[in-house]
């Protein structure tokens, strides 16, 4: 049986895979740490409020050697995301994984990428244009589960028939 990985292993063995957002990855090193089974509860507490400050000690490190970064985890992120998904789903997604609101707004889609995403998504999923309303409707909710806030999501359809009546 191999020994168990030191802290520092475990988190690069994680950073060499992906990138990870600080949060994310504090979590990830957490969830490894067992205490004692046999400490009572003081113990138990004890054990993991120090392992916090180690991986706190690791995190912060890693950070400093510019092995782990939130700014290139979220462009990363956005990167590959933002060709299925809008803003506000990349936003709370990135939310749920512990990075700031301010961070995303640097790296956020411009207005002009994200219709021309929510256009090619649109087309994808539904190969032709609304024929009815309620086919139109079901089109804009897509479209809002996907992220895309409502102006976007109406100037996507409307691009849409525009360029149907072109053909």
């Amino acid at each position: 049986m191999r020994p168990p990985k030191s802290l520092k292993a475990r988190a690069l063995d994680l950073l060499s895979r992906r990138e990870y957002g600080r949060a994310e990855l504090k979590k990830k090193l957490l969830q490894a740490h067992r205490p004692p089974e046999d400490a009572d509860e003081f113990a138990r507490a004890e054990s993991l409020s120090q392992h916090e400050a180690e991986v706190e000690a690791v995190l912060t490190e890693f950070a400093d050697l510019n092995w782990q970064s939130d700014e290139r985890y979220v462009e990363s992120f956005i990167n590959a995301k933002s060709q299925q998904y809008g803003s506000r789903r990349l936003q709370e997604t990135l939310k749920q994984k512990g990075i700031d609101a301010d961070l995303f707004q640097q790296f956020r889609p411009t207005s002009e990428v994200e219709l021309a995403t929510a256009i090619a998504a649109v087309r994808k999923k539904f190969k032709k244009p609304p024929e009815s309303m309620a086919d139109k409707h079901k089109q804009m909710r897509f479209l809002a589960y996907r992220g895309f806030d409502f102006d976007l999501v109406n100037r996507a359809i409307s691009a849409w028939d525009d360029w149907t009546e072109e053909d």
